[in-house]
């Protein structure tokens, strides 16, 4: 680099041993771990699907039980509570990528 020059050469590139860098393999684990992070994310989809189908005709059988009129608000209110009051403390617990030891 010259005295004056403030711009950096040109990084060196790596090499791929393949024909195309798109072409390159993923060995055996590599596979089994996509195919199982995508298993988990399909099967969390369908939990809360699950959830949401469940939800409001639980809530309209529960309320009046409570002596809380099922309004849709009511629905709203109490299944929003209810959804913020399970997951929120669940992902309070876990933290995204916490070390487990």
């Amino acid at each position: 680099m010259n005295n004056g020059d403030i711009v950096p050469p040109p990084m060196a590139t790596a090499t791929v041993n393949a024909k195309n860098s798109s072409e390159v393999s993923l060995n055996r684990n590599q596979i089994r771990g996509f195919w199982a992070a995508w298993g988990g994310w399909a099967l969390d989809g369908m939990d809360s699907f699950i959830y949401a189908l469940v939800l409001v005709p639980s809530l309209r059988d529960l309320l009046p039980r409570s002596g809380i009129p099922a309004t849709k608000g009511n629905i709203g209110f109490y299944g929003g509570t209810a959804v913020c009051a399970v997951f929120g403390r669940v992902g309070a617990r876990v933290p995204v990528g916490a070390d487990r030891r």
